[in-house]
Protein backbone atom coordinates (compact mmCIF):
# COMPACT_ATOMS: atom_id res chain seq x y z
CA UNK A 1 0.00 0.00 0.00
CA UNK A 2 1.45 3.37 -1.03
CA UNK A 3 1.17 6.32 1.33
CA UNK A 4 1.93 10.00 0.93
CA UNK A 5 5.61 10.80 0.12
CA UNK A 6 6.16 7.33 -1.33
CA UNK A 7 6.13 5.68 2.12
CA UNK A 8 5.04 2.04 2.07
CA UNK A 9 2.80 0.31 4.65
CA UNK A 10 2.98 -3.45 4.77
CA UNK A 11 -0.10 -5.16 6.24
CA UNK A 12 0.87 -8.50 7.77
CA UNK A 13 -2.54 -9.48 9.13
CA UNK A 14 -5.09 -8.63 11.73
CA UNK A 15 -3.97 -7.91 15.27
CA UNK A 16 -6.38 -7.45 18.18
CA UNK A 17 -5.24 -6.49 21.64
CA UNK A 18 -7.31 -6.28 24.80
CA UNK A 19 -5.95 -4.29 27.70
CA UNK A 20 -7.39 -4.77 31.17
CA UNK A 21 -6.79 -2.05 33.71
CA UNK A 22 -7.31 -2.57 37.40
CA UNK A 23 -7.19 0.01 40.17
CA UNK A 24 -6.40 -2.68 42.74
CA UNK A 25 -2.69 -3.05 43.39
CA UNK A 26 -1.43 -6.54 42.63
CA UNK A 27 -0.78 -8.70 45.67
CA UNK A 28 -3.39 -6.94 47.80
CA UNK A 29 -6.63 -7.84 49.61
CA UNK A 30 -10.08 -6.62 48.53
CA UNK A 31 -13.10 -6.60 50.87
CA UNK A 32 -16.59 -7.29 49.50
CA UNK A 33 -19.61 -7.17 51.85
CA UNK A 34 -22.78 -9.14 51.08
CA UNK A 35 -25.33 -7.81 51.73
CA UNK A 36 -24.18 -4.23 52.24
CA UNK A 37 -27.61 -3.36 53.66
CA UNK A 38 -29.34 -5.54 56.24
CA UNK A 39 -32.97 -5.10 57.21
CA UNK A 40 -34.15 -6.04 60.68
CA UNK A 41 -37.81 -5.65 59.66
CA UNK A 42 -40.41 -5.20 62.36
CA UNK A 43 -39.04 -5.11 65.88
CA UNK A 44 -40.52 -5.49 69.36
CA UNK A 45 -39.27 -3.75 72.50
CA UNK A 46 -37.35 -5.87 74.99
CA UNK A 47 -35.89 -8.29 72.42
CA UNK A 48 -32.62 -8.89 70.61
CA UNK A 49 -32.32 -9.51 66.88
CA UNK A 50 -29.24 -10.84 65.09
CA UNK A 51 -28.43 -10.70 61.38
CA UNK A 52 -25.20 -11.69 59.66
CA UNK A 53 -23.32 -10.41 56.64
CA UNK A 54 -20.55 -12.09 54.70
CA UNK A 55 -17.17 -10.41 54.41
CA UNK A 56 -15.32 -11.88 51.43
CA UNK A 57 -11.73 -11.32 50.41
CA UNK A 58 -11.73 -11.25 46.60
CA UNK A 59 -8.12 -10.05 46.46
CA UNK A 60 -4.95 -12.11 46.22
CA UNK A 61 -3.45 -11.43 49.68
CA UNK A 62 -4.81 -12.01 53.19
CA UNK A 63 -7.24 -9.36 54.45
CA UNK A 64 -7.03 -8.15 58.06
CA UNK A 65 -10.03 -6.61 59.81
CA UNK A 66 -8.66 -4.26 62.47
CA UNK A 67 -11.92 -2.84 63.86
CA UNK A 68 -15.70 -2.83 63.53
CA UNK A 69 -17.62 0.16 64.91
CA UNK A 70 -21.34 0.84 65.22
CA UNK A 71 -22.96 4.24 65.31
CA UNK A 72 -25.27 3.24 68.16
CA UNK A 73 -25.00 1.64 71.58
CA UNK A 74 -28.09 -0.36 70.62
CA UNK A 75 -26.04 -2.63 68.33
CA UNK A 76 -23.31 -5.16 69.12
CA UNK A 77 -21.05 -6.70 66.51
CA UNK A 78 -18.85 -9.79 66.43
CA UNK A 79 -16.59 -11.35 63.82
CA UNK A 80 -15.92 -15.07 63.54
CA UNK A 81 -12.34 -14.27 62.40
CA UNK A 82 -10.30 -11.15 61.76
CA UNK A 83 -7.91 -12.46 59.07
CA UNK A 84 -9.47 -13.65 55.81
CA UNK A 85 -7.26 -15.50 53.30
CA UNK A 86 -7.77 -14.82 49.57
CA UNK A 87 -11.05 -16.25 48.27
CA UNK A 88 -12.41 -16.99 51.76
CA UNK A 89 -15.10 -15.41 53.92
CA UNK A 90 -15.83 -14.34 57.49
CA UNK A 91 -19.19 -13.67 59.10
CA UNK A 92 -20.00 -10.36 60.75
CA UNK A 93 -22.86 -10.77 63.22
CA UNK A 94 -24.88 -7.66 64.09
CA UNK A 95 -27.13 -7.87 67.15
CA UNK A 96 -29.75 -5.18 67.67
CA UNK A 97 -30.76 -4.76 71.32
CA UNK A 98 -34.23 -3.26 71.51
CA UNK A 99 -34.64 -2.00 75.06
CA UNK A 100 -36.41 1.32 74.86
CA UNK A 101 -36.58 4.56 72.96
CA UNK A 102 -32.96 4.25 71.75
CA UNK A 103 -34.16 2.15 68.82
CA UNK A 104 -36.86 3.55 66.58
CA UNK A 105 -38.43 2.03 63.51
CA UNK A 106 -37.23 3.80 60.37
CA UNK A 107 -33.72 4.35 61.69
CA UNK A 108 -30.62 3.40 59.70
CA UNK A 109 -27.55 2.35 61.69
CA UNK A 110 -24.08 2.62 60.18
CA UNK A 111 -21.46 -0.04 60.86
CA UNK A 112 -17.90 0.68 59.76
CA UNK A 113 -15.50 -2.19 59.01
CA UNK A 114 -11.85 -1.08 59.08
CA UNK A 115 -9.45 -3.29 57.10
CA UNK A 116 -6.17 -3.25 55.22
CA UNK A 117 -7.93 -3.13 51.83
CA UNK A 118 -5.69 -0.52 50.13
CA UNK A 119 -8.51 1.09 48.13
CA UNK A 120 -11.37 0.87 50.64
CA UNK A 121 -10.02 0.91 54.21
CA UNK A 122 -13.40 1.87 55.67
CA UNK A 123 -16.29 -0.23 54.39
CA UNK A 124 -19.82 0.72 55.39
CA UNK A 125 -22.62 -1.70 56.24
CA UNK A 126 -26.10 -0.23 56.77
CA UNK A 127 -28.65 -1.76 59.13
CA UNK A 128 -32.27 -0.69 58.66
CA UNK A 129 -34.56 -0.90 61.67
Amino acid sequence: MKLHNNATLLALGTFTATLVFSLWPSGSPKLVVDPAIINFGEIDQGREYTKSVTLKNTGNASLSISAVHTGCGCARVSLDRSVIPPGEVAKLHVTLVVDGAAVRTGRVLTIIVTSDDPINMYTRVLAKV
